[in-house]
């Protein structure tokens, strides 16, 4: 046994008990010494008991320790020691605990709603005696605050909390409860707890199968030794039910033959995140997800704006493309946008063969085409759209180049050409294109400047404004052999005149006496200088503007927009029904399209011949009569009257031709004239020709039946008083109504 650190003599007694005497010397003065005994086969030492000297007379409180070593607010501590009846309070962390009692070894004390976790203290109200063992824990439920709620939706949000201390006690769960009414506690009706991982610092939990629409009050809680803490409610309302996403469509760019591209925007998600979102196309309007026909095309999720190509398009065909976002409410839609594909290239050169730059003239798809130190390229290093394109080297003499053999038809307004440098060659090496409409007699350079090449394929785009049939011919402006350049997938557009055709009421205008007036409508576009005036020109009457009038004008520099210029053909303007009527302008000098043919019609007439009488018989044909109209007149009809000069006019039925055959039923006189209608200038009547009709003389002869005496009508004799046998009588001759006459005379005939 030791005493301090002074080993003391020691005498077995039992397994259960020692002895030891302590010196003197060693209690001399007054203190607390621990005492401990030790195995001194193993070393193993005992815990530590306290010996407290006193010295005789000594009532000096000697406080020992105290227990419990922690505990929260109520806890009552029990504090051990000598001389401890006149101590009157305790301290923890130098704040007053309650004090309870005292005894010469106890002194009790419950830790106050003040205390702290610190040394313990306890006085007699003269001096402070501080309790060995330490500080004394005051223990906490935990220090909860509950934050604000994030991510609300219609049926789930996103709770935060912060646990921001334990307390000295450690956390054994926590999480936020949940309810539609205030103050939410765990175990209460209505009331649904989440817990989440962890113990102190800022947590977050997900807060599923709300009610949509709905006020909803949220605390965190956080549990430990002590008890059960909750933050203050955190109130949010969930969202609307959702509804489908609004959304637009991308105009259509980048139109090719057989590719596109589009995309959408989604400017609102309907309140529930966008899942998925694309493009929908086909070739009738409204596509739709799953439908006949309709390609789709993912691009991502959520809202925004999003692009997505078309691919695959068939050349020359209308389709309509929507962007889509489908949420948990269902499937939104942008407005269609419609778009054509361009029609596929004019020349493409997959069709052509031809493997050396000697002068030669190749088949490809558009027609023949004459080669100039030019070949079909092939390799992996020509630049094609394909499988094939045009090569063509420069030369000293000047550049080789690419020719049609054959004229398309409809002009040319814009021509495009794609072009790129053969790898590894002369990066200077440019080209040029020109157009002939005389059948390659002659071309005129529409390149402009001279485009700049590289090693990509790019296409290049030349105003060419030409009418008619048009032929190009394409050649490189390098004489160098190893300037070599690749040329892919020509595009020829019709050409469309800048000036539309004017457009105006009625096709036919009369001029007899006075100009025709009326409007003429048309669309310009382009730019047109100050001063510049449209004119209104009128062709010759095959539709020539070898030398046309000017019938209209009107001082403008308006673009795009439809305009109005009055115009007047001049009274006396000549017969005809091709006319045509076009708008040009002074500056810059453009010339636009013919109108429809229009007739003009000026004093028409209409006379007949042969002008001469003529005699005939009722129901016989007499001379037919010809109609002769400057000009054509639209209609006619045939009429007579029965006297000349006679304003009622009787027409012939069917008579409506310019020729008719006279021809009548009854006797008389009759007066044949034709009445032709012109076009704008209404109806002339003729000259009229008299047709005198007579009745037919009539002639009889007579058999008899039977052929028995008498066999004429003159020998139809019989005796008074003698009846006669029944005799039939046939009559024939000309001039009849009926032919044969049959007459009976009846039996008894006297």
């Amino acid at each position: 046994m030791s005493f301090g650190t002074t080993a003391l003599t020691t005498t077995y007694v039992s397994a259960t008990s020692l002895t030891a005497a302590v010196p003197a010397s060693l209690v001399a003065t007054d203190g607390s010494f621990p005492v401990t005994a030790k195995n001194t086969t193993t070393g193993t030492a005992s815990n530590a008991a306290t010996f407290v000297v006193t010295a005789a007379g000594n009532t000096t409180p000697t406080p020992t320790g105290f227990n419990p070593a922690s505990g929260p607010v109520g806890t009552q501590i029990t504090i051990t020691g000598t001389n401890l009846s006149t101590i009157t309070s305790v301290t923890i962390n130098g704040a007053a605990a309650t004090f309870g009692s005292a005894t010469a070894t106890a002194v009790t004390a419950t830790v106050a709603a003040g205390n702290t976790t610190g040394s313990v203290v306890v006085s007699d109200g003269t001096t402070n005696y501080t309790v060995p063992g330490g500080s004394f824990t005051v223990t906490a439920a935990p220090s909860v605050t509950t934050t604000a709620t994030t991510a609300i939706g219609a049926t789930s949000a996103t709770a935060n909390g912060n646990v921001t201390s334990a307390n000295n006690s450690t956390i054994t769960e926590r999480g936020f409860v949940y309810s539609l009414s205030p103050n939410p506690r765990v175990g209460a009706s209505g009331t649904t707890k989440v817990t989440a991982t962890g113990t102190t610092g800022a947590f977050s939990a997900s807060l599923a199968s709300l009610a949509s629409n709905s006020t909803y009050y949220v605390a965190a809680y956080a549990i430990n030794g002590v008890g059960t803490s909750y933050g203050n409610d955190d109130i949010f309302t969930t969202l609307p039910p959702p509804v489908v996403a609004t959304l637009t469509t991308n105009p259509v760019t980048a139109i090719a033959a057989t590719s596109a591209t589009s995309g959408g925007n989604i400017t609102a998600d309907g309140g529930d995140a966008v899942t998925v979102r694309g493009i929908v196309y086909g070739t009738t309007p409204n596509p739709r997800l799953g439908g006949t026909g309709v390609t789709n095309v993912v691009s991502g999720s959520g809202t925004g704006s999003f692009t997505a190509n078309l691919s695959g398009l068939t050349a020359n065909t209308t389709y309509y493309v929507a962007a889509y976002a489908t949420n948990t409410a269902g499937t939104g839609y942008g407005a269609d946008q419609s778009f054509t594909t361009t029609a596929p290239p004019f020349e493409d050169f997959e069709a052509g063969s031809k493997g050396n730059y000697t002068t030669g003239d190749i088949t490809l798809a558009s027609g023949t085409w004459t080669f100039d130190n030019a070949l079909i390229g092939t390799g992996t290093t020509d630049r094609k759209n394909g499988t094939k394109s045009a090569r063509i080297q420069g030369t000293t003499t000047g550049g080789g180049f690419i020719a049609m053999n054959f004229d398309k038809p409809n002009g040319a307004g814009l021509v495009t050409v794609n072009a790129g440098i053969f790898s590894g060659d002369n990066t200077s090496s440019s080209f040029k294109v020109e157009i002939s409409n005389d059948g390659g007699l002659t071309y005129t350079d529409i390149t402009g400047t001279a485009p700049t090449l590289t090693t990509t394929l790019t296409a290049f785009t030349f105003t060419a404004n030409k009418t008619g049939g048009v032929r190009l011919k394409i050649s490189t402006t390098s004489t160098a052999s190893s300037a070599r350049i690749n040329i892919d997938d020509i595009y020829i557009t019709n050409y469309a005149s800048p000036i539309t055709a004017p457009t105006f009421t009625g096709m036919a205008f009369c001029v007899s006496s006075a100009a025709a007036a009326f409007d003429v409508k048309f669309t310009p576009t382009g730019t047109f200088n100050a001063g510049n005036q449209f004119q209104v020109q009128l062709s010759g009457p095959t539709g020539s503007f070898a030398t046309p009038t000017v019938v209209g004008t009107l001082a403008s520099t308006s673009s795009g927009a439809e305009l109005t210029i009055p115009v007047s053909i001049p009274a006396g303007t000549a017969n005809g029904t091709g006319y045509r009527l076009r708008v040009v302008s002074t500056d810059a000098a453009l010339t636009g399209d013919n109108s429809v043919a229009i007739t003009i019609v000026n004093n028409p007439t209409v006379t007949v011949a042969p002008t001469a009488d003529q005699s005939i018989q009722t129901n016989t044909n007499g001379t037919q009569l010809t109609a002769t109209e400057t000009p054509a007149a639209t209609s006619r009809q045939w009429v007579y009257s029965t006297t000349s000069g006679g304003t009622t006019l009787t027409p012939i039925t069917g008579a409506t031709g310019l020729n008719y055959t006279p021809n009548f039923a009854t006797a008389g006189d009759y007066y044949v004239k034709v009445v032709s209608t012109f076009a704008a200038c209404g109806s002339v009547t003729s000259n009229e020709v008299k047709i005198t009709v007579a009745a037919p003389v009539v002639t009889l002869t007579a058999t008899t039946s039977p052929a028995t005496s008498p066999t004429e009508i003159s020998g139809l004799t019989t005796t008074v008083g003698t009846p006669s046998a029944a005799k039939t009588y046939v009559l024939n001759g000309s001039n009849l109504s009926t032919t044969p006459v049959t007459v009976t005379a009846p039996a008894g005939f006297q």
